[in-house]
């Protein structure tokens, strides 16, 4: 004889298989209430494998099987505590971007505070919105709104980038090195992409599990991305190159006609350093992301790692290491320290004013 028990279970896409992890199962005569409480990790936003798993009910025993749901978890843990970094460190970021003055004017931080604002709408939306899938329509938009804002994030990634090339490669100041034209190309492409989806495909957005892209839709937000990180790769290597070259010119031009070992040493350090500042700003790492797989966890680790710690990154490379960020800071304390110090000299003259007159006014009385 053959027992039947109900079990439930959600699709995990991390592993492309049904799971019962953080469910719990009460049955009654006539009803079944599932309870379940999961996180989707980073990582489901650039997987685009569909090659199904089959697995039966008594490979849920299995130790392989408990160690794959052993992964899942983590790979969720990860991304909850990543997004949450990052998004601290990114609205502190923002906030500095704002409250410093000696920052307001310069194009390359006005760049910087398009790239971060995109950011933290776009965490903020994957944080709240993604499992919202009880609602059809808001969930549409929840995933419509997710495409348009990573879109986003990676053209003002390129924006960067460009930038990168006007200021360095380029000689000359050129008239196209503008906010405006960052602006145009930036929201007018990711509004042009996220409409040519919509026109193609409607049905793309929204799954019974996520607000996201369907797999067979995952294109639309796998191809461009792409093509932008290897444009911004081959800026990459063309910082690092140049940085490299200019470290030995400086050599040179101090006196010293050949290159000794330490000075060697020197240039390729200072080169490693600025491609680590560069690596987060230009999301190069995002080039993982059609490599995800239930089967590659080291991939699928890495990309969730590095990723949802990007904000975490960019604070580093626009804050803690950014000189104008340090100085206008300094200038912003100095202004303030001066400001108090004029309001309480003023106070102490108001007071001894009001001695004064009160002194008066009593010698006048008697």
């Amino acid at each position: 004889m053959v027992s039947e028990k109900e079990i439930c279970t959600f699709f995990s896409l991390n592993q492309s298989l049904w799971s019962t992890s953080g469910c719990t199962t009460t049955s009654s005569n006539e009803y079944v209430n599932c309870v379940c409480s999961h996180m989707t990790s980073f990582a489901v936003l650039m997987q685009v494998s569909s090659k199904p798993k089959e697995v039966h009910l008594k490979q849920l025993n299995k130790p392989s099987f408990q160690i794959d749901e052993t992964h899942g978890k983590i790979i969720n843990v990860i991304t909850s505590i990543g997004l949450s970094l990052s998004l601290a460190s990114l609205v502190i970021t923002f906030t500095l971007y704002i409250v410093l003055p000696g920052l307001w004017k310069s194009l390359r931080n006005n760049i910087h505070k398009h790239l971060i604002g995109n950011m933290i709408v776009f965490y903020l939306v994957f944080l709240v919105g993604l499992e919202n899938v009880y609602n059809e329509g808001l969930c549409k938009f929840t995933a419509v709104l997710l495409h348009f804002e990573l879109q986003n994030v990676f053209m003002w990634m390129s924006a960067e980038a460009i930038y990168l090339v006007f200021k360095v490669v380029c000689r000359t100041p050129s008239k196209y090195n503008k906010l405006r034209n960052y602006l145009c190309m930036c929201y007018i492409g990711s509004f042009t992409m996220v409409s040519l989806t919509i026109a193609i495909n409607m049905d793309c957005y929204g799954t019974p599990n996520l607000c996201w892209l369907k797999r067979s839709c995952r294109w639309a937000v796998v191809i461009p991305p792409m093509l932008i990180v290897l444009l911004n790769t081959g800026v990459l290597l063309k910082m690092v190159y140049i940085i490299y070259t200019r470290t030995g010119s400086m050599t040179r031009q101090n006196g010293k006609k050949r290159t000794t070992v330490g000075e060697k040493d020197k240039q390729i350090r200072t080169a490693v350093k600025g491609s680590l500042l560069l690596l987060p700003v230009l999301g190069i790492s995002w080039i993982l992301g059609p490599f995800v797989d239930g089967d590659n966890l080291v991939v699928t680790y890495l990309f969730v790692i590095i990723n949802s710690l990007q904000g975490v990154f960019i604070f580093i490379a626009y804050c803690v290491c950014d000189k104008d960020v340090k100085e206008a800071y300094i200038k912003f304390k100095k202004r303030r320290s001066s400001k108090n110090q004029v309001n309480a000299s003023f106070g102490e003259t108001e007071t001894g004013n009001s001695s004064s007159h009160f002194k008066l006014t009593t010698t006048s009385f008697m």
